[in-house]
């Protein structure tokens, strides 16, 4: 009969076990780098044993080293082979010559050598243990060499096992040492039982044997499930405790170990030692409860988000019926742990028992954004079913937006439910126009107020929707005209001007990278207010920023600086860039500084546009805005965006 273990009923977990895995990894690795190495030193040395073989059948009068016919023979066939020689030297004659002789010898000899040269090179006695010349070294490296296909995968497979519950109780630093050191210890009990053997030691079954016998102390009343077959004809399969089983592995290892016909290939002994360790060190940590004292809490510790004190007299308060002292309670924990959505959704539940729910919106907003952040969309659209039901609208119209933005992959339903929603409410403003064009609503009929210019004034009113129009002067010839009032240009470099400039509203494509020209209106909570080409208004969300791209660009008759705002990529892997030029924007009325030197207002923008979004600078690595000039919008498109045009 022929049983395997398939199963067991400890197979849940509370961490991923890494450790277990890359153990794994490592044997796979190591015996994918090595077996090639294995096969072709293994078919030279077989030819070299043969080739001596055969000279010496050829030239019975020479010696062969005994050493030799020992590795290639047994006994009984050395024995035999020598009467095969004895005969030989009857029926071929000896050379006459004494130098030929000898020269027939060291070619023995040769052949003799590159069979132990293949022998050494071999992998499993490069690196596997040798019991009669034993290293230090191969005591590791041995367990994590295998002979083939079958011995791997079965060892491997056996950790898969038995190793993750192990190293789920006992955390990984201890799991790893636990294994490491059956290891060693399974490969000292086998040089023990065999220290004349010239055999290499390869496996990891020893270290896993160990893992084992943890496992015995550990989960001693676990169900382990076993596959059986009969003859290979009929099979199925049963459930049985691992303190009856694994018990009985062991008497079994035990058993073939002292069978008189040796090992047969298989070192029983290393099970025995290492089985013996493992439950030995298992009982040791049972013992002294070092599982109880130092690894479990440590693993919750990780587990769990530790709760604030100030959180737990918090909510005491609340159930007492007191939010307005619950909030003093909860303040020493909203300063230490700013970003912890429990204290949010406290501080959140305070008010709505207080009867003013709209002062704990922010609150509840950071709950959903946290919920978000932590790709728990189900949850977010509780939250946020909590928050409209307390407060008209659902909160700000960017988290609901957000949110119908991430449900919408996950469920279209719920999604538009957050979008009706959105489209409903009338502080929503351009996202909730967004939201109508998403659901096919035809658009309100009360035209969307027109967001104000943020360009300098000027001596005539700015028509709605557009840049300031401003008349140019009449100049001497060859004089380049005055930037219009409310046109931010920095000052000249030193370099040749190009005389190109972008058109206004000019588009281009550059391997489907949609190049778009606009201009900011104004910087709000969420996003940008921007304004296309055929100028109407937008809100970017500042979450759409991948990445924030600033260059100087030389012209004439002045330099401009161009900032590009590289979006995140839309269906079908699209992607825009938004392309913004100092010739059409005052960086120091849109951050509300207008005493600042133009150049530094710039450096302000591109540095809260960075900060706002969490996308990233380029080309400068440094902590602040670096300009860098380039000859044309070319040049600076291959530099600077190359990863995205």
């Amino acid at each position: 009969m022929f049983i395997i273990p398939i199963g067991h009923d400890q197979q849940t977990v509370r961490r991923l076990p890494w450790v277990t895995f890359a153990i794994l990894a490592v044997n796979l690795l190591v015996f994918l780098g090595t077996g090639t190495a294995g096969s072709d030193r293994e078919a030279a040395g077989a030819r070299a044993a043969q080739e001596a073989v055969d000279y010496w059948l050829e030239h019975p009068h020479l010696e062969m080293p005994d050493h030799f016919l020992q590795e290639v023979m047994t006994p009984r066939q050395v024995n035999d082979f020598r009467l095969l020689i004895e005969v030989r030297k009857n029926q071929v004659p000896p050379a006459a010559d004494l130098e030929d002789r000898r020269r027939e010898q060291a070619e023995l000899t040769a052949i003799v050598d590159r069979y132990f040269k293949a022998k050494s090179e071999h992998p499993a006695f490069a690196h596997g243990l040798i019991p009669s010349h034993m290293s230090a070294a191969a005591l590791l490296t041995s367990m994590f060499m295998h002979a083939g296909w079958l011995h791997l995968l079965g060892n491997m497979f056996m950790l898969y096992l038995a190793g993750p519950p192990v190293e789920d109780a006992y955390g990984r630093p201890v799991f790893a040492s636990l294994y490491l050191v059956s290891g060693v210890v399974a490969s000292l009990a086998h040089v023990m039982a065999n220290s004349t053997s010239a055999v290499p030691l390869v496996g990891a079954s020893g270290a896993i044997a160990g893992v084992m016998g943890a496992f015995l102390i550990r989960c001693t009343s676990t169900n382990i499930r076993f596959f059986y077959t009969w003859m290979l004809i009929r099979g199925g399969t049963f459930d049985a405790p691992a303190w009856v089983m694994l018990p009985l592995w062991l008497l079994q290892q035990i058993f073939m170990s002292t069978l008189p016909t040796g090992e047969g290939g298989v070192a029983y002994g290393a099970h025995v030692g290492g089985f013996v360790f493992g439950a030995l060190a298992a009982l040791g940590l049972k013992q002294w409860k070092v599982e109880e004292r130092f690894i479990h809490p440590k693993i919750e510790k990780e587990l769990t988000l530790e709760q604030h004190p100030a959180l737990g007299e918090g909510l005491s308060m609340l159930l007492q019926g007191d939010p307005v002292l619950a909030r003093e309670k909860l303040a020493p924990a909203l300063r230490d742990q700013p970003k912890n959505p429990d204290v949010h959704l406290a501080y959140w539940q305070t008010y709505v028992h207080e009867g003013r729910p709209a002062k704990g919106v922010d609150h509840m907003a950071r709950v959903i954004e946290d919920d978000l952040r932590r790709k728990e969309p189900i949850l977010a659209l509780d939250h946020w079913r909590e928050l409209l039901t307390a407060v008209p609208g659902g909160g700000p119209a960017t988290l609901s937006w957000r949110l119908a933005s991430e449900l919408q992959g996950f469920d279209p339903a719920v999604a538009r439910e957050v979008l009706e929603s959105l489209a409903a409410n009338p502080e929503a403003g351009l996202l909730g126009e967004k939201a109508r064009a998403r659901l096919g609503v035809a658009p309100s009929p009360a035209p969307v107020a027109a967001v104000p210019t943020m360009s300098r004034p000027t001596a005539r009113p700015a028509p709605t929707g557009g840049l300031v129009p401003v008349p140019s002067p009449l100049l001497a010839p060859g004089v380049p005209p005055p930037p219009p009032a409310g046109v931010f240009t920095p000052p000249p470099d030193p370099v040749d001007w190009e005389p190109e400039m972008p058109g206004a509203g000019a588009a281009t494509t550059r391997r489907g990278v949609a190049v778009e020209e606009c201009t900011i209106d104004r910087l709000d909570e969420g996003g940008l207010v921007i304004r296309g080409a055929d100028g109407a208004a937008d809100l970017l969300l500042y979450s759409q920023f991948e990445a924030v791209a600033v260059a100087g660009i030389s012209a004439t008759p002045k330099p401009y600086l161009l900032v590009d705002l590289v979006l995140s990529p839309g269906p079908g892997g699209s992607r825009t860039v938004l392309r913004l030029a100092s010739t059409r924007l005052d960086p120091r009325m849109l951050i509300g500084m207008p005493t600042l030197p133009p150049m530094q207002a710039f450096r302000e923008l591109v540095e809260k546009l960075v900060v706002a979004s969490g996308a990233r600078l380029l080309p400068a690595a440094e902590a602040h805005v670096r300009i860098a000039m380039f000859p044309d919008a070319d040049a600076y498109q291959r530099t600077v965006l190359a990863e995205f045009m």
